[in-house]
């Protein structure tokens, strides 16, 4: 056979692969290929895979979102806002359940066009106890001329601030996902420091104040004390114990898409099997005359020990981003953050610098291991090399941070290839010409 081959003439092997190609085109089959081919260069989806089979639901925080959606925005008679006084039922609805903590992400800076039920929120407020639950309120951020003509983010005037003073278990929070050149939001921000010359305060988010809850007593307020100083004094002093990886971005390991129906991973809690996310419209915790219903007319297991986020959904409320799973609401991204924001913050800290030299090491190795390989081969092994490493390498540093390193690895590994080839090429160059950037003539024989 190998006989016969070397005798057939030498356009005939490039031919018979074009056929087969093309038989494959016709058949509908080279979409497969290709997008098989995609789906490894898929940042996002990869993500995803390392995410989920490097445990980021390690440790979760499990989430329970009250969704003030369009249905009940239309029983409401559709207002352009979620009410207040609804709003204050179920906060004090979800402070008697016994949560972990409870988040409201609805923006409640400015008064309300209802001055009786501005009151029922602000009496909500006042009211909560000092054995209740955290309880967070989402603060908005505008921008505002910073230091050396930079532009700053500084909280928006608050008008629950007096009901809220005073009351440790109440705390003011930065929801502030970061969106990437290509417009998807991948990321979050564990704090918002708004200085004052060299003093000033940092605003943690939701997702930091949910993970502190297994964290030793104050270890908050110290991380944010910390940063407070880091960022407005630049006090070099080193971060707190805890977060154990205290860098201010993470990026967010989306788990579930939070649509109704849509399935979402199980964490075992107390020796049961836990939803890491359950979604309950508000509506559901209505009665027909528009209140919300007594404790004892709600199961637990929807609130107990886990914490609560009262979100809205419906469209007038805006707040809608691309995401690595497509469009999702505000509300979802941060229940993703949430969720696998105890893995991301128990991560091995690795600074830029680290990275690269991870990155570096991770190139001399799969140098090494292909050098002498054919290129399919090399290929081939790379990408399993690649993908076995990534689970392992992200539970230790966190799943994005180990495909940052992965992707720069392999980004130089190619480089290094078109250099090597260019060097051959110019070697080559004096005795062949412009041939040189031609494949060598087989050897008769060869």
């Amino acid at each position: 056979m190998i006989a016969i081959a070397t005798r057939l003439p030498r356009w005939f092997r490039p031919l018979a692969l074009a056929a087969v190609i093309g038989a494959l085109s016709l058949a509908g089959r080279a979409d497969v290929l290709s997008d098989a081919a995609a789906l490894l260069g898929d940042k996002d989806l990869l993500i995803r895979w390392t995410s989920a089979l490097s445990g980021a639901a390690r440790g979760a925080t499990p989430v329970t979102l009250i969704d003030v959606d369009a249905e009940t925005m239309a029983h409401y008679g559709a207002p352009d806002r979620a009410p207040r006084d609804l709003l204050a039922g179920l906060i004090d609805l979800a402070g008697q359940k016994r949560p972990r903590g409870v988040f409201l992400d609805i923006d409640i800076g400015k008064p309300g066009v209802d001055a009786e039920a501005d009151a029922k929120l602000r009496a909500v407020l006042a009211g909560w106890r000092a054995d209740a639950p955290v309880l967070a309120l989402s603060r908005r951020f505008v921008e505002t001329p910073g230091r050396d003509g930079k532009t700053a983010l500084a909280p928006a005037p608050f008008a629950f601030a007096e009901a809220a003073a005073g009351r440790a278990n109440i705390r003011q929070a930065a929801s502030l996902a970061l969106v990437d050149a290509d417009s998807v939001v991948r990321r979050w921000r564990l704090t918002q420091a708004v200085c004052e010359g060299a003093t000033g305060v940092a605003f943690p988010s939701p997702q930091l104040v949910a993970a502190s809850l297994d964290a030793a007593p104050q270890a908050l307020d110290a991380f944010l004390d910390w940063r407070g100083r880091a960022v407005c004094a630049q006090d070099k002093t080193a971060a707190p114990a805890w977060p154990r990886n205290p860098a201010d971005e993470a990026n967010i390991a989306f788990l579930f898409s939070g649509a109704p129906g849509a399935p979402a991973p199980a964490i075992e809690r107390a020796g049961r099997e836990t939803l890491v996310f359950r979604r309950i419209p508000a509506r559901s915790l209505l009665d027909a005359r528009r209140n919300v219903l007594p404790p004892r007319a709600v199961a637990d297991d929807l609130f107990v020990d886990r914490f609560v986020v009262i979100g809205a959904t419906h469209a007038e409320a805006h707040d809608a981003h691309l995401t690595p799973l497509g469009r999702l609401p505000g509300v979802v991204i941060l229940a993703n953050a949430i969720v696998s924001a105890p893995a991301a913050l128990s991560s091995l800290p690795l600074s830029p610098w680290g990275r690269t030299l991870a990155a570096l090491a991770l190139f001399g190795a799969l140098a090494a291991i292909s050098r002498r390989l054919r290129p399919l081969v090399a290929a081939l092994v790379v990408a399993l090399a690649c993908l076995a490493l990534a689970p392992a390498l992200g539970r230790l540093i966190a799943p994005s941070s180990a495909l940052e390193i992965i992707f720069a690895a392999l980004a130089m590994l190619a480089l290094f290839a078109s250099l090597e080839s260019a060097i051959d090429m110019a070697r080559d160059w004096r005795a062949r010409g412009w041939r040189a950037m031609l494949k060598k003539p087989k050897q008769e024989g060869a």
